[in-house]
């Protein structure tokens, strides 16, 4: 919800958050030929009809995704976030990677150094100035462990947006919930795309964290140099929430497209197949532009990249948009996550 305080524009956000179930099979989009495509049926695995997640529930929205609800503000707006926790035997809290939080560290969520974990059965309202610079920034649980076998779905993004009539409007209608928009939706809008990008583990971090202790795990994997590119295998990956997002794109338009690692352990190599992408920010902040056929980004980095979709491109015609871990491809290593760019 969003109201008026004097001057200040106070957007109003609730997160219960509780254990699901996330039925993988409706991550994915009806059968294409592209679908079909990658990995090869050699490297193919099997993953289960469902994987148990703790989510951010919304009222009116069901939860079909991997992915928290993303947040849209402006800068100067204040933040303020309901947490309420109903996971059984686990502290919560929310960090908002990137702000700076002056003068507002205890709203930081840093668990152990800004505040207590928020228990089971209760609430907390965190009451953040954004006064960032406009850019792309997202959330997730500092929280340690969940202390029951399931998956952390509670990260997404956090944009800013800047100041005008105009942004507020937009930013207005992306956080509706339910978000029945005809033309917009939170991670698609005017002339930006969101890609969210996680590694998702089949096992809770608690049981990946005993693996670690008890050298279950094998050996690390290395990248094409030889140094460790990580050293807990992965499993699968997601954009936006789902095992196959698709970015539809129109012809004779410029786009930005705000990249994030939102996952818990790998980097990824970041490329979109027939385009070349410039980058204008980093990490948030604005860059010299310049001009790259890939981007890596590590956990927790963001980059703003546009690309022009020019028109001789066929109405229909896709891309792969890749997102490939560091590990060697000429060891066998072929691991990432796979969206499809839509031209329509």
């Amino acid at each position: 919800s969003v109201s008026s305080q004097s001057s200040e524009t106070i957007r109003s956000f609730s997160f219960n958050v509780k254990p699901t179930h996330v039925p993988l099979a409706d991550l994915l989009p009806p059968h294409t030929i592209i679908n079909r495509v990658w990995p090869r049926d050699e490297l193919r695995t099997e993953a289960p009809g469902v994987l148990p997640a703790v989510a951010v529930h919304q009222d009116g929205v069901n939860v079909t995704s991997l992915m928290g609800p993303p947040i849209h503000v402006q800068s100067g707006d204040r933040i303020k976030l309901k947490l309420t926790n109903e996971v059984p035997f686990t502290g919560l809290s929310i960090h908002c990677h990137g702000f700076h939080l002056n003068g507002e560290f205890e709203y930081d969520g840093a668990v152990g150094i800004a505040q207590c974990p928020l228990s089971d059965g209760n609430s907390f309202t965190y009451d953040i100035l954004a006064i960032e610079t406009p850019g792309t920034y997202w959330y997730h649980t500092q929280s340690g462990h969940m202390g029951i076998d399931s998956y952390d779905a509670v990260r997404g993004p956090l944009i800013v947006h800047p100041n005008g009539t105009d942004f507020r409007l937009l930013v207005d209608k992306l956080n509706d919930v339910p978000n029945d928009l005809p033309d917009d939706s939170p991670v698609a809008y005017e002339s930006e795309r969101i890609l969210f990008f996680q590694d998702v583990f089949l096992l809770s971090q608690q049981q990946r964290y005993a693996q670690h202790i008890g050298n279950l795990y094998g050996p690390a994997s290395n990248n094409e140099d030889g140094f460790i590119a990580a050293t807990t295998p992965w499993e699968f990956g997601t954009c936006n929430g789902k095992l196959r997002e698709i970015i539809t794109v129109l012809p004779n338009r410029k786009y930005k497209f705000r990249l994030i690692n939102g996952g818990l352990h790998h980097a990824l190599r970041i490329s979109i197949d027939s385009f070349p992408m410039t980058v204008v920010a980093a990490d948030s902040e604005p860059v010299e532009p310049y001009k790259v056929d890939e981007v890596v980004l590590h956990v927790g980095e963001r980059f703003d990249v546009e690309i022009i979709v020019y028109n001789d491109i066929a109405e229909s015609e896709r891309f792969w948009i890749r997102a490939d871990t560091l590990e060697s491809q000429s060891q066998g290593f072929q691991n990432g996550v796979r969206a499809i760019l839509r031209v329509s």
